[in-house]
């Protein structure tokens, strides 16, 4: 019992990794892993449109056009090569129902592939680029010295009509893109959703639906007298009380409301490398087949020995949001990473915050 329970998270770390290995030389700030997948709300389109891109290896990608609104849904796998630094094109197989209406979709992802593979790798080498002004997010959340700093790139599109301007971070996977925007209009190309698909398995990618709205979580009111219980996991301290419930030695549950687990990662088995926060920031803000991070809301504070990760996340079963934090304290060779994990209603932590930082 004791030994299963242990592998919680370790055992979720590694099927997340699975089959990521690296596609491509990837620098420390900005590179790829097969496997990866990215969704945009591209506002470019008349109907509210999502566009998706997944990485299956250096000359195999995947990605889609969906349109709810008028029904379009196209799904296309490419064969790449790459030559002088761009992405060429050398074939395509349509996976989904089209008709006449969803050949310019087709044509769309045709030039938008190539685009956004050389303004990735016209990021990564610094070709242009530019510091971001400010270091914030769509969300007002200030972005953290422990990450690499944004990095923007002024460049004219088709696409997008002219002029536009494309903001890089270092965490987002696949082309590092977090959002492109034009003078007039604002940003009409955001990140909505990123993640990994299992190796074999990419129902996860094409079977992409636009998120549903959120439902109101029950209240929550902390008891008024509780009884304090001291953990001690692997060195880290817990200060619970006799509201939580160990299911194990490092799993605790505050009612339906709140989960804890203490446990310690290997960092390579999970597919940790190159600039750690930025890694650990990437394999923590991976959305999975029930929940969903919200990117815009991603926040990262402390220093290198102790650095907390923190997500907003929509659990798609119940339509509910949850904050998810993970407190990460690296070993000093690097090697491996012991992890406090708390996931909590969102409306339970809005009103008792200081409560739950006070657990670690």
């Amino acid at each position: 019992m004791k030994s299963c329970k242990r592998l919680v998270l370790s055992l979720l770390l590694t099927v997340c990794a699975s089959g990521l290995v690296p596609a491509f030389a990837a620098g420390p700030v900005f590179g790829s892993a097969s496997g990866e997948f990215v969704v945009y709300r591209d506002r470019s389109w008349k109907a509210p449109t999502w566009i998706g891109f997944l990485c299956y290896d250096a000359n195999t990608w995947g990605a889609f056009v969906k349109t709810p609104s008028t029904g379009s849904d196209v799904s296309v796998l490419f064969r790449t090569e790459e030559v002088d630094g761009e992405l060429v094109l050398t074939g395509q197989q349509i996976i989904s129902d089209i008709t006449e209406r969803d050949v310019s979709a087709v044509n769309y992802l045709m030039g938008l592939l190539p685009d956004l593979y050389k303004w990735h790798q016209e990021a990564r080498a610094g070709r242009g680029a530019k510091q971001a002004k400010a270091a914030s997010s769509d969300a007002g959340i200030g972005r953290s010295v422990l990450l690499p700093p944004l990095v923007v790139l002024e460049r004219s599109s088709e696409s997008f009509g002219g002029a536009l301007e494309l903001v890089f971070a270092a965490e987002v996977p696949v082309f590092s893109l977090r959002s492109a925007s034009v003078p007039k209009a604002g940003t009409i190309f955001s990140l909505e959703k990123a993640g990994r698909v299992t190796t074999g398995d990419d129902r996860d990618f094409f079977g992409f639906t636009p998120r549903s709205a959120c439902k109101d979580a029950t209240p929550f009111t902390l008891a008024e007298t509780r009884t304090a219980r001291q953990y001690s996991i692997d060195g880290l301290i817990l200060n619970l009380d006799d509201q939580w419930t160990a299911l194990a030695d490092n799993t605790f549950m505050l009612g339906n409301t709140a989960v804890l687990i203490a446990d310690t990662i290997d960092l390579t088995a999970a597919g940790v490398s190159g600039d750690l926060p930025s890694a650990l920031v990437r394999l923590f803000s991976s959305s999975g087949k029930a929940s969903w991070i919200l990117p815009e809301y991603t926040a990262v504070r402390g220093t290198p020995e102790r650095m907390v990760i923190e997500n907003r996340v929509f659990d798609v079963n119940s339509q509910l949001v949850n904050r998810d934090i993970k407190v990460c304290l690296p070993s000093g060779d690097g090697t491996s990473c012991r992890i406090i994990s708390l996931t909590v209603s969102d409306a339970a932590w809005a009103g008792n915050e200081s409560y739950f930082n006070s657990l670690f």
